[in-house]
């Protein structure tokens, strides 16, 4: 029989032999799973076993393609999967689990993933009349997450619901939709001469908005147009359209249809062209009065269009909202709520919006991790260290590394405790004699203190790539310690502590005494040349 998984399921996971009625529900049962410990699923290959029946299904890690030659990547060639084998019954049965990734979970960032947001059908209604209002989509978002209850109520991310107010203002059609819908206006006006139909396209051709109205409908409201009522609530969902009827009541306390009409959005410009399309149809006749649901949009085009008509609130929607919307606030407390809601709990709503906007920036870092551009593996090392910003920081001054030789000082010249490098920097060069520019460093390994002649160890906390190269002669040894490690992960912000690591081997090279080259500080005799490698 196939299993009846419950939140104690969902924490074990998947287990070899565990059968489901279909493979959705298999699917939502894996996808659930993934969401608790921080990780995606995708569809990674299926078989058909006799005609167009799949037999055989692999789910695995999102990161589980094997990694692209680009910069930044979210693959990792992660082998966390599931297979799903189809029996005789008709259920799926779990053939095989592996439940180890090569990489680091995030369940707190789950939700940011793109497997597991969505838009929920509510959410896209109240951006879509928020839009259609006239409210900027910044405002229109953070309207959403007050409702909600936070940022992190809402299912997706900021961006997701910029794009779907932006897609929400085109009617998207299926192929073929357009030709079967301008056919049965064309049917119907062949069997109703005064059958109305008005088609609404944009530059591209493109259907926007469709209004329409029956010839008994015309002859209805003559009759009875003192009240009508602009029901906007309903949505196909096979498209997201905004559907809008228009209704009345007869003799017998029936209702009666109006008029029709299909929107690509609910903003000013749908719903002017909507009603002025109506009124057209039934020549011009305005009604005495209207009820609509609460809509910023629907006030100002009927005050525009209809100035005398009478504009009231649906006392139906009234009643279906006042649950949530007063359920937790007592008359004699009205004043205290409206208070804590204007004031304190508005601190919150900043606090929570500054940790949203935290817990994004953290989300891409940690789920798409850059490339390392050498073999060294002090490289792959740092990549684990340090946070994203520090690591490409880092990669910068690792390319200038092909640029530079390094050589120590003749014994006379050294200094007892004090170890001396020499580094010819060959992207820093001389308009005069193009020699190379020439940094002394000294490491002090009691204190583990190094100081390099540019002075950034000082001044910033760093080090170029030409002080990079010390990294290979100082055999895993610390720096100085003014960097500190806020570059490391899970510190803080900053230059982070740059550690002496093992791995590059170069051979000494002769390079011109340092009192042979022009100063440093004589900006006119040097020139940067491209470090591109």
């Amino acid at each position: 029989m196939p299993n009846e998984f419950n939140e104690e399921d969902l924490i074990i996971g998947p287990i070899t032999g565990m059968r489901f009625s279909s493979k959705d529900v298999m699917f939502d049962f894996y996808k659930e799973h993934a969401r608790l410990p921080g990780f995606c699923i995708v569809k990674r290959t299926s078989n058909k076993k006799v005609g167009d029946i799949i037999s055989y299904v692999q789910y695995g890690c999102d990161t589980s393609r094997k990694p692209r030659n680009k910069h930044v990547t979210k693959r990792r060639n992660c082998r966390a999967r599931i297979n799903r084998i189809l029996e005789e019954n008709g259920s799926w049965r779990i053939s095989n689990v592996v439940k180890k990734h090569n990489h680091q979970l995030e369940p707190a960032l789950s939700r940011l993933m793109v497997g597991h947001r969505s838009l929920s059908k509510s959410l896209k209604r109240t951006l879509a009349v928020k839009d259609i209002a006239g409210l900027r989509p910044s405002k229109n978002i953070r309207v959403a997450e007050v409702l909600v209850g936070g940022p992190e109520n809402l299912g997706c991310t900021p961006k997701d619901c910029r794009n779907y107010i932006l897609k929400s203002k085109k009617l998207q059609l299926q192929e073929g939709d357009a030709q079967s819908l301008l056919k049965f206006f064309s049917d119907m006006q062949q069997n109703d001469r005064e059958f109305y139909c008005s088609v609404d396209v944009d530059s591209f051709g493109q259907f926007r908005n469709v209004v329409w109205v029956h010839s008994h409908s015309k002859v209805a409201y003559e009759e009875f147009h003192d009240v009508i009522c602009l029901d906007t609530t309903y949505l196909v969902n096979r498209y997201n359209m905004p559907f809008a009827s228009f209704a009345g009541v007869n003799q017998y306390r029936q209702s009666i249809l109006l008029g029709c009409a299909l929107m690509s959005s609910e903003d000013i410009t749908s719903y002017k062209m909507v009603l002025s399309t109506w009124l057209g149809a039934q020549n011009n006749v305005h009604p005495l009065a209207i009820m609509t649901d609460q809509c910023d949009s629907i006030k100002a085009v009927i005050n525009a269009l209809m100035p005398n008509t009478v504009h009231r609130y649906c006392i139906w929607h009234i009643f279906a909202k006042l649950p949530t919307k007063l359920s937790r606030v007592l008359d004699d407390k009205i004043a205290k709520a409206e208070f804590k809601a204007l004031v304190l709990d508005s601190i919150n709503i900043a606090i929570g919006a500054k940790f949203e906007k935290e817990l994004e920036a953290e989300y891409e870092p940690r789920c798409f991790e850059p490339k390392c551009l050498s073999e060294f593996a002090w490289e792959e090392k740092f990549q684990t260290c340090y946070t994203r910003e520090v690591f490409e920081f880092f990669q910068v001054q690792l390319r200038k590394l092909y640029h530079c030789e390094i050589s120590t000082p003749e014994d006379h010249q050294a200094t007892v405790g004090v170890e001396n490098y020499i580094i010819a920097d060959y992207s820093f060069r001389s308009f005069n004699t193009r020699d190379p520019f020439v940094f002394t460093v000294e490491y002090t390994p009691i204190g583990e203190y190094l100081s390099c002649n540019c002075k950034w160890f000082e001044i910033r906390g760093d080090g170029s790539g030409v002080r990079g190269n010390m990294r290979g002669r100082g055999g895993g040894r610390g720096v100085d310690r003014g960097g500190g490690r806020s570059g490391s992960r899970g510190g803080g912000r900053g230059g982070g502590k740059t550690g002496l690591a093992e791995g590059i081997e170069q051979d000494d090279a002769t390079v011109p005494p340092h009192s042979s080259l022009p100063d440093l500080n004589d900006e006119a005799n040097w020139e940067i040349e491209d470090l591109t490698v």
